[in-house]
């Protein structure tokens, strides 16, 4: 059942669970710290053994600046402290770049990471007390052009669809920002052309 903001109620009474996103209500307030602070998080796989991206933290624009070059391009700019991709910007090539990616990190954190690159998709494990569950990869939303409609047409039908959906899916809107329009114009593409 659906509750509010994310949390849903899997069963009734005392055998009930709640499940907010990847989180349970058995899951230790020491374990969404972790997961909150990615330099925490860092540090606790890099010492398990577990191969991260070299990271460093950039206190203002031109701080991120040095430490892009320092990592080498591409590099992501992301906000330390933030879940589901908020503020992160990927694939960043030149200086101008990451001056704007630390101004939209910036926005929703005070703290700012600049991080290698380390190209593939995003995996997903699920462990359950203690037992590995299952896995997935998450991929980017998109569109599949038909060779009829434009990409801004498909744009918003996907939108459209996506706001018949229950309440608490339709968060998950593809948005035709500016991020979007630079991504058709690297591709040769313009919002009009199907």
């Amino acid at each position: 059942m659906f509750l509010a903001k994310g949390v849903f109620q899997f069963g009734t009474g005392r055998h009930s669970r709640l499940v907010s996103k990847s989180a349970t209500d058995h899951d230790s307030a020491i374990g969404a710290v972790v997961t909150g602070d990615k330099k925490l998080s860092q540090a606790i796989l890099s010492g398990v053994g577990a191969p991260v991206a070299k990271t460093l933290p950039a206190s203002d624009a031109d701080a991120a600046v040095k430490a892009a070059e320092k990592l080498g391009y591409p590099v992501v700019v992301k906000p330390a402290d933030k879940e589901r991709s908020v503020g992160v910007s990927l694939d960043l090539e030149t200086e101008e770049q990451v001056r704007t990616a630390f101004d939209v990190a910036r926005a929703v954190s005070s703290q700012i990471l600049v991080q290698e690159r380390i190209p593939g998709p995003c995996h997903r494990l699920v462990v359950f007390q203690g037992k590995f569950v299952f896995g997935f990869s998450r991929h980017p939303a998109g569109i599949k052009g038909d060779g009829e409609n434009s990409i801004q047409d498909l744009v918003k039908a996907f939108n459209a669809k996506r706001a018949k959906l229950a309440k608490h899916m339709k968060a998950y809107y593809l948005p035709f920002d500016a991020e979007a329009v630079e991504c058709l114009r690297d591709q040769g593409l313009s919002p009009e052309d199907v």
